[in-house]
């Protein structure tokens, strides 16, 4: 009988402990991806916003020539889109499923800066193809932002952390 007692203290401060662990990874994991998205992201995304904006508000206006097409790419959307991709790149998550979620987003925002790019050398060299070409690295950018959002929601859900994405 007390062997079977000491069994059963034993399974039990096993299982114990194993959920006190399995409790801390989770306050640790909402607390990193807590950060990740309130601080981290928020503290560069208003930069991707204003560029997006930026570019569409200037492709939009009929009045705008090649010239200054090419300039405002040159001068300010590459290097604001640039930073911010330097910026994104600099934030690294320690948890293995925050990482995949962040790696996802840089993927995607390298695409898109490789698309403002391949605009600009499109236009500059007059090359139709190139141009039409920069769709095909916009829908890889939007298919990889897309497997950021449902890798974050994904995670949210598991640890049961609510927030709500922006679209």
């Amino acid at each position: 009988m007390k062997k079977i007692s000491f069994i059963i203290l034993i399974l039990f401060l096993l299982f114990t402990g194993c959920s006190k662990n399995s409790i801390k990874e989770n306050d640790l994991i909402k607390k990193e991806l807590t950060k990740y998205l309130e601080q981290d992201i928020t503290s560069i995304e208003y930069i991707e916003k204003n560029s997006i904006t930026s570019f569409n508000t200037f492709v939009s206006d009929e009045n705008k020539t090649s010239t200054e097409l090419i300039n405002f790419l040159e001068n300010e959307l590459i290097p604001q889109y640039q930073d911010f991709y330097n910026k994104l790149t600099t934030i690294n998550p320690t948890n293995k499923e925050i990482l995949t979620a962040h790696t996802y987003y840089e993927t995607a925002t390298k695409y898109q800066l490789d698309a403002f790019n391949a605009y600009l050398e499109g236009l500059k060299q007059f090359d139709y193809e190139k141009i039409k070409n920069v769709n095909l690295l916009i829908n890889s950018s939007k298919e990889y932002l897309k497997m950021h959002k449902n890798e974050l929601i994904s995670i949210a859900e598991k640890y049961k952390i609510e927030y709500t994405m922006t679209p």
